[in-house]
């Protein structure tokens, strides 16, 4: 599994990425498309037991479908919670 420097190498390496200054968000033209956080309280019970330990990645992908793909793939890894909307393009994945 990749760590934290790996994800900020790769996203950094993108054309006209620019980093938050606390080095947890990554941005196209000022678009977030990949970030780092903890799990919300809310979250937390969503996920229940299945709750992973520590902070989350949490990634734009293209459509609803490369998400779903993701979350079939491997369901241990990657996980969706509902923050707004359900049918979001974000897909979070453990740490």
């Amino acid at each position: 599994m990749a760590a934290w420097r790996d994800v900020a190498r790769i996203a950094e390496a993108l054309p006209e990425v620019t980093v938050a200054e606390d080095g947890h968000e990554w941005r196209v033209k000022d678009k977030l498309f990949v970030w780092e956080r903890p799990l919300r309280r809310s979250d937390l019970e969503a996920l229940g037991d299945r709750a992973p330990q520590g902070a989350i990645l949490c990634a734009m992908v293209p459509d609803l479908g490369a998400k779903d793909a993701l979350l079939a793939d491997d369901p241990e890894v990657y996980f969706t919670t509902w923050s707004g909307s359900a049918r979001s393009r974000w897909a979070s994945c453990a740490s």
